[in-house]
């Protein structure tokens, strides 16, 4: 007869177990944004129209750090901010691999931009400096979720279920289209509310590649901070007049 065994406390689950709360965790995820950015954004935003609090912090708490707090419990032995990836880069290479991305998405992120306004880059780097402005909440929420989080959890699971260079190589990218597409995803209800169905299909496009970008400069430096930053430099591209 055989005995049925428990988990420890300091014991992480399984993936095999983890896989199951992982789906459920992205339903929370999804569920929750959509009853925020459909039904109760456009009362607050009637009722507390200055309130940056409440449209911006709270919510976000709310619907992404709490389910993710929840999962986090059930699934790790403990969390630390070294596997949330969100340390200082350690050591000569990592450094270097951290500065490397950070530069050359940078400078894809400006010549294109620079590109698509019919501009120089030494312009629109003038300008940057200009109008960029602190707002990180999207950024740091963004980046903590979706790269440190869920795909740190994709990519984990990734390797450690794959036998073969073959098999890891093909789970890595289904892993990396899977979150960015759930990054995508997650905006799409706020976007169909605010903008219709054609803005918001243009929008996905490029909003994928970008989480496909952060995805891979997530796996390269393992570093949250350097998504964190490129995330919002890209906004701040974004939003110049």
């Amino acid at each position: 007869m055989s005995v049925p065994t428990t988990r420890a406390p300091d014991e992480p689950l399984s993936y095999p177990e983890r896989v199951g709360r992982f789906s459920w965790l992205c339903v929370a995820l999804l569920g929750a944004w959509t009853v925020w950015a459909v039904w109760l954004y456009p009362y607050v935003v009637r009722t507390m129209p200055n309130q940056l609090l409440a449209n911006a912090l709270l919510p976000r708490i709310v619907c992404w750090i709490l389910p993710c707090g929840i999962y986090l419990a059930a699934v790790r032995a403990r969390v630390s901010a070294e596997s949330l990836a969100a340390t200082f880069p350690l050591g000569a290479r990592q450094v270097l691999r951290a500065l490397l991305a950070f530069s050359l998405v940078a400078l894809l992120l400006v010549v294109g931009t620079a590109s698509q306004r019919n501009t120089s880059p030494v312009e629109l780097v003038t300008s940057l400096v200009e109008h960029a402005q602190p707002r990180l909440v999207a950024p740091v929420f963004e980046e903590l979720v979706f790269r440190s989080i869920l795909l740190a959890e994709a990519l984990d699971w990734a390797r450690a279920t794959s036998s073969t260079p073959r098999q890891l190589h093909q789970k890595f990218w289904g892993a990396q289209l899977f979150v960015a597409a759930f990054f995508t995803a997650i905006h799409v209800p706020y976007w169909l509310s605010q903008n219709g169905f054609s803005a918001t299909l243009t929008s996905c496009g490029p909003l994928l590649m970008t989480g496909l970008v952060l995805g891979l400069v997530f796996a390269t430096t393992r570093s949250l901070w350097v998504c964190i930053a490129l995330h919002w430099l890209n906004n701040e591209l974004s939003l110049l007049p």
